[in-house]
């Protein structure tokens, strides 16, 4: 159930905070669920522990940009290709966000 995967997450956080992996898992989870608030606080926590990790920077990313907050959601995913810029996964989130935007051409450069 969920409330078993949130006690999980909540040990592995407790046990191991600087664990970017886990706090990006969570968010996943809790934004799946339509906890918005509590997702953006689980990557914002992920960040913190690791401001480098391109996949925290993915999800708070789209999380963003999907919630109307373009301009930071850009932003978040044009940091993770700097960081990274062989990492698939971004280019596919920022073009199809581009794309659905109505932006094709923007989204093939991507």
């Amino acid at each position: 159930s969920v409330d078993k995967a949130r006690a999980l997450f909540r040990t592995c956080a407790e046990l191991r905070p600087e664990n970017a992996a886990v706090w990006q898992a969570w968010g996943v989870m809790e934004q799946r669920e339509g906890r918005v608030d509590d997702a953006r606080a689980h990557f914002e926590r992920g960040l913190a522990a690791n401001p480098h990790n391109t996949f925290v920077l993915q999800a708070l990313g789209c999380l963003e940009w999907d919630r109307g907050n373009v301009t930071g959601g850009r932003a978040l995913l044009e940091r993770a290709i700097a960081l990274n810029g062989r990492d698939g996964g971004v280019y596919q989130a920022y073009a199809t966000r581009l794309w659905k935007r109505g932006m094709v051409s923007k989204a093939r450069d991507k």
